[in-house]
């Protein structure tokens, strides 16, 4: 019963240690070793590592990964149509949150996680001597790795946080106060440091598993946040060198990394793996594919799409040769790879989003069926509210045969990630901006192909604004927007400006919105897109009918707001407050909450 809460954690530090005899039981059934024997054996050491890999994005809403909803409720990429509160988003959302908004799932799911590797950590000696040296280290570094990867989750979020590296004996020890952010960084950094002086050197690409490039792709994402610039550089770099040791390098097709076919890749550098035969699956396809048995539920925005450069590499605004009336055409070829455009023929009917379209056509054998257009939003509401669908990460062939579920591993982090940070540190040091931009262009060439709009060296201020742009269409639809808005400290402006819909009439289109030095799409007047708040009801359209129809079911997705002096925090659960009081102990709050 002592050690019982270093496996269970039921809520943030503390709280499993309630009802623990059920746990206890659960966790030691007959015929499997005890937390007293297991970590014995190279096997065992196997299962707890594969493990701690399966919380890599323990909170999952609605069949999908904490982040990537995050960027779709949080950021001006994506809107989430939403009917219930998740975890606390809905009401950070529209900045009312409090300390009791729902927060703990994600607060205590990085501990679970963090308690699960320190029981890894603090009890793996006892198979030092039944497993090689070079095994017992790698499986060590694999664990700190992981550690790091925790906790700057739970740093990027909360700030200061109570910091444990060791297991609780008793419910007391757990009782830690918040440590600083600084302080924890530099632990974290530290376990990476020793995890890339132990970990294997001999693997290549393709692993599932942490490897040598992705510990040092994780202390450069980690100093980049900490904006320590001189370290992400130098993290960066070590991590582009073993990459190349390794055998791993971009992969060929931009596209296909966000399929089934592309889950081998070795430009895959960590993943939180789904697979059929664990029967563990997400429900990509389901919140994001089209109105024919998905939901169509979360969606690109046009302030995305507007962000994506021409194929001369020029944000809209700055290239004479883009024309509103063909928005589409001849543009960074990762829009087409990434989202779903009107007119695209995708999982076997045509899409046409248009609110006055309600009809379209399914392919069969080569044969064009007319059918009713349940992308239409006017034919089937609510259909994709922007016009527009997420291309990355959905299951096309799975999903036109009625497939809700997929198995696509969800990346969360790759090689092109390296790139940009390295891009990122020179600039925000203003060092030599041609090491930068040659970065940049490395992702440039593999999306443009061998004639690709190559990024021109030009001052600190361009060089960041270009950085900005590639980082959100690079990264589009992976879980980064919202962390990199907390990152520069932009989430105000992000969300300050409207999230609009499709051009409504494309051929008569005029309107340039403007693109800021952060990458953010400004609009002056919004009278030439479908609002997406309204509805067409008998060929009227009916203002705010988005609104109407929700009977007060429905959190209205467009009701964002921030505030900056309290909202680059998630609160500190009120639970785990009011836990630690209990107890004789205090746990302080972020300000403003």
């Amino acid at each position: 019963m002592k050690k019982i809460f270093s496996y269970i954690l039921s809520f943030g530090l503390l709280a499993g240690i309630v009802s623990c005899e059920d746990k206890y039981l659960d966790l030691e059934p007959l015929g499997q070793p005890t937390d007293v024997t297991f970590f014995s054996t190279e096997s065992q050491l196997q299962l707890a590592i594969n493990a701690i890999y399966g919380r890599s994005e323990a909170v999952m809403l609605e069949g999908t990964p904490l982040t990537l909803v995050m960027d779709q409720w949080l950021t001006d990429n994506g809107l989430y149509r939403i009917t219930d509160e998740l975890a606390g988003l809905r009401a950070l959302s529209n900045s009312q949150q409090d300390p009791g908004s729902g927060f703990e799932s994600i607060y205590s799911n990085y501990y679970k996680s963090i308690a699960r590797t320190n029981n890894m950590l603090g009890n793996m000696d006892r198979a030092k001597d039944v497993v090689t040296e070079e095994a017992f280290n790698d499986f060590k570094a694999q664990a700190l790795a992981m550690r790091a990867f925790f906790y700057h989750g739970l740093v990027q979020f909360f700030g200061d946080v109570p910091y444990l590296d060791f297991n609780p004996t008793s419910p007391v020890d757990g009782f830690v106060a918040r440590a600083p952010k600084a302080e924890i960084i530099t632990k974290m950094i530290a376990d990476l440091d020793l995890a890339a002086s132990l970990i294997r050197k001999d693997l290549t690409g393709g692993q599932e598993r942490i490897t040598l490039t992705t510990v040092y792709a994780l202390k450069a994402r980690i100093a980049l946040f900490a904006k320590d610039y001189s370290t992400a550089l130098t993290a960066a770099n070590n991590a582009l060198t073993a990459a190349a040791t390794q055998g791993i390098s971009l992969n060929q097709d931009y596209a296909q990394l966000f399929t089934i076919d592309g889950e081998g890749s070795s430009e895959i550098l960590m993943r939180q793996p789904f697979n059929e035969d664990w029967g563990k699956s997400n429900y990509f396809n389901l919140r994001m594919g089209y109105r024919y048995g998905m939901y169509s539920q979360t969606a690109p925005t046009q302030n995305l799409i507007d962000a994506y450069p021409t194929v001369n590499g020029l944000p809209i605004d700055e290239d004479p040769a883009y024309d509103p009336a063909n928005p589409w055409e001849n543009r960074d070829p990762r829009l087409r790879a990434s989202v779903v455009i009107p007119g695209d023929v995708w999982g076997n009917i045509k899409y046409e989003s248009h609110r006055d379209s309600l009809y379209t056509y399914r392919l069969v054998d080569g044969v064009k069926n007319k059918i009713g257009n349940n992308n239409c939003r006017s034919k089937s509401w609510p259909a994709c509210l922007t016009g527009y669908l997420w291309r990355k990460y959905v299951d096309e062939a799975h999903m036109a045969s009625g497939g809700k579920t997929t198995y696509i591993d969800f990346i969360i982090m790759r090689l092109a990630e390296v790139y940009l940070i390295k891009a990122e540190a020179i600039i925000e040091s203003n060092g030599n901006m041609q090491e930068a931009a040659d970065a940049l262009n490395v992702l440039r060439e593999r999306a443009y192909g061998a004639n690709y709009p190559a990024v021109v060296v030009a001052d600190q201020a361009k060089m960041r604004k270009i950085l900005r742009m590639e980082r959100r269409i690079e990264l589009a639809n992976e879980g980064h927007r919202y962390t990199d808005g907390l990152r520069w400290g932009i989430l105000e402006d992000m969300r300050g400006e409207a999230l609009i819909g499709r051009p409504l009439n494309v051929t008569s289109h005029t309107f340039i919105p403007s693109i800021d030095e952060n990458g953010i799409t400004h609009y002056s007047d919004r009278s030439q897109y479908d609002d997406w708040r309204s509805l067409l009801v008998n060929g009227v359209v009916v203002p705010d009918g988005y609104d109407s129809r929700l009977y007060g079911n429905w959190q209205n997705a467009h009701e964002r707001a921030f505030n900056p002096s309290r909202d680059y925090l998630l609160p500190i659960p009120q639970k785990e407050i009011d836990l630690y009081e209990a107890n004789g102990f205090t746990l302080t709050q972020n300000p403003g909450y």
